[in-house]
């Protein structure tokens, strides 16, 4: 998960770091608002990554797994969000028509992302009562 996190990183800045070796800077804010959904998404597989750490050690429905099972859905979601409708509506209304702007992006990806995300905050709520009901059983018995 380390090289995920750590590779998408690089990923997300290689394309800066050559502008800027090649006396480019990148302007203007539609270069920059490509970065804003992708860093959410990062932000998400970061949060993945503690989860992960939690389960190796055997808390499979720990809370802080919820947490960040949670918090990686609801980054797809809003990342999702935002590279249909946020950022193609703002470049729209602050560029105008045909600078890269557009009332929807029909992104079939983006909106797939969403909906994992969606799927991922289930999965996370069903985590709860999964350990609702373990901590019942352990109580039982």
């Amino acid at each position: 998960m380390t090289w995920l996190v750590a590779g998408t990183a690089l990923l997300l800045a290689w394309p800066l770091a050559l502008a800027l070796a090649y006396g480019r800077v990148p302007g203007g804010w539609a270069n920059w608002s490509e970065l804003v959904a992708p860093l959410v998404y990062l932000w998400g597989l970061i949060r993945l990554r503690g989860a992960f750490a939690r389960i190796a050690t055997g808390a499979l429905f720990a809370p802080a797994v919820r947490r960040a099972l949670t918090a990686l859905g609801i980054a797809m979601i809003v990342g999702a969000a935002l590279e249909v409708v946020v950022i193609p509506n703002t470049l729209f209304w602050t560029l105008g028509p045909g600078h890269g702007g557009a009332l929807l992006r029909f992104d079939v990806g983006a909106l797939a992302i969403g909906a994992i995300g969606a799927g991922l905050v289930l999965i996370a709520r069903l985590f709860a009562a999964a350990a609702a009901m373990s901590e019942e059983l352990d109580g039982i018995l």
